[in-house]
């Protein structure tokens, strides 16, 4: 769910990005670094007062998905022409983000949970080179996670990672491959442990207890009006913000910090 440009109603220059910001969002804490023609926005509702953001190179967009929580996090983008995405509804605790190269993407789907300490990078950081032709071995790679991912404490999501929606990635795991949809994965590297799970953030005994707690009823309420919103843009795309829909339609999630 992405919210259409004419969502986001303010915008301010800080360092080499311009960042702008949809209905109630808040700011990253810091945008530093060299560069032009780099784009921050924040979805409705996401806060991000304790992100820092560093960018050296050009024409860099991240974008913040509605009603993201992202704790003490780090997002370090150096090159040009790349993308950073997470989801709405995504939430951290801390960590950081490092994407390297030119026209590199880091993509995070929909409402993943991602614990402390979580290091997500498509760069090995430091060339290696095959001596007999000279030429470098370990090129940067795009990493994908899907909808629904937790991550847990300590984990290391590397370059070239494909990570299936659903999925839990155990402590201090370190995932440098495919991993299937509704499946449990650790381990260095990381492989399944389980198939045909998934998870909640709330603790339950069913997933039907889950489903029907005060929370998931709530977030599926600001889900319901994101996608309201989104559909009343569609159709006027030059009303203002509050115009398309009532803020009072946005119920608040609660602040859900990242579990272990």
């Amino acid at each position: 769910m992405l919210e259409p440009l004419g969502a986001y109603e303010s915008v301010v220059t800080m360092g080499p990005a311009h960042v702008h910001c949809a209905l109630k969002a808040t700011p990253p804490k810091s945008v530093k670094g060299t560069g032009a023609d780099n784009f921050i926005f924040g979805g409705s509702y996401s806060i991000s007062r304790s992100l820092s953001i560093i960018i050296e190179g050009d024409r860099n967009v991240i974008i913040l998905g509605a009603y993201s929580r992202l704790g003490a996090l780090t997002i370090k983008i150096v090159g040009s022409g790349g993308v950073v995405f997470i989801g709405a509804f995504c939430t951290a605790s801390s960590g950081s983000i490092v994407m390297v190269g030119e026209n590199s993407r880091i993509i995070m789907g929909e409402d993943c949970m991602l614990s402390s300490r979580i290091v997500i990078s498509n760069t090995d950081s430091h060339s290696i080179f095959d001596v007999a032709t000279g030429a470098r071995i370990n090129r940067e790679r795009d990493v994908v996670i899907g909808n629904h991912v937790w991550i847990g404490r300590d984990a290391r999501i590397g370059k070239g990672a494909q990570v299936g929606h659903d999925c839990v990635i155990a402590q201090s795991a370190i995932v440098s491959g495919e991993i299937a949809p509704f499946s449990v994965a650790g381990g260095v590297p990381a492989r399944p442990l389980r198939e045909g799970a998934t998870w909640s953030r709330v603790r339950a005994a069913t997933i039907a207890e889950a489903e029907a707690s005060p929370q998931m009823v709530q977030q599926r309420k600001s889900v319901a009006a994101l996608q309201r919103r989104i559909a009343a843009y569609a159709e006027a795309r030059s009303a203002p913000a509050c115009d398309a829909l009532s803020p009072e339609e946005f119920v608040p999630l609660p602040d859900a910090s990242a579990a272990d």
